[in-house]
């Protein structure tokens, strides 16, 4: 789908012919990492004219409330560059924003959300190289049903969430398990020596408690988890009952 809206925003360029996709996230998943405005701002600038930059913004509600509260969010850096380049800058110009349901406005599973895009162009491309099954009607009532409430509700969430998020990083680190750092629902932990399969059969089976066991992963901060285990964040009683099975699992002692 991108390749075939890359093909219709190179139309009257003048490299026209260019097909060059470019993806990125500004938080990743399972890492937990940002990008900032300012790396996109640098991305944006350096991409040639030509290319598609197709940007994955699934978490933008978290960052609103986290570590970008105060500068812009992806769609702003992205429409400033459009004004950038009509003004005689470089850069690229070509655009897709994607958001979701499934995170913050908790519609997770019905596979719902939404593009922005720089031009009527991109957008025809995208909408040209969809799928034959669109999202089904249930979610889109879903959906709509969702915006209709407002966002209001959504970002109470988001900050409880997030408020949750601080609270979970810090009682992991003070059993003495590396975190990596985290902007959005959920938290990577290293559970080295233990095997993170093992201690996610083990959590799952004598705890009712569900982790996903990722390996080696090595953070944007540089830092290397080497039996990494990614948890989403919960309400107070999640993370109490995975802090409590986690040293008996770990054979811990919480003052480690």
């Amino acid at each position: 789908a991108a390749a075939a809206a890359a093909r219709g925003s190179a139309a009257g360029d003048d490299d026209a012919g260019a097909r060059t996709v470019v993806v990125c996230s500004t938080v990743n998943n399972p890492t937990g990492g940002r990008m900032g405005a300012a790396a996109l701002r640098t991305l944006r600038d350096a991409l040639p004219s030509s290319t598609l930059l197709v940007v994955d913004d699934a978490y933008a509600e978290f960052e609103a409330v986290g570590a970008r509260a105060g500068e812009p969010d992806a769609l702003a850096v992205l429409v400033e560059g459009d004004a950038r380049v009509d003004g005689g800058g470089g850069g690229c110009h070509h655009w897709i924003l994607l958001r979701t349901f499934a995170k913050a406005w908790g519609l997770a599973g019905l596979r719902v959300g939404y593009a922005l895009a720089s031009s009527e162009e991109v957008a025809g491309g995208l909408h040209r190289a969809k799928g034959v099954f669109q999202v089904n009607a249930c979610a889109q009532a879903a959906a709509a049903a969702a915006l209709r409430e407002g966002d209001a509700w959504m970002y109470e969430r988001v900050r409880h969430t997030v408020a949750m998020r601080a609270t979970l990083l810090r009682r992991l680190r003070s059993l003495g398990l590396p975190t990596l750092p985290a902007h959005a629902n959920f938290v990577c932990f290293d559970v080295w020596p233990a095997s993170a399969a093992e201690v996610a059969t083990r959590l799952a089976e004598e705890r009712g408690v569900l982790v996903c066991p990722l390996g080696a992963l090595r953070g944007a901060n540089g830092l290397l988890l080497r039996e990494a285990v990614r948890v989403t964040v919960g309400d107070e009683a999640d993370i109490e009952a995975l802090l409590e099975a986690l040293p008996a699992v770990l054979a811990l002692q919480p003052e480690r």
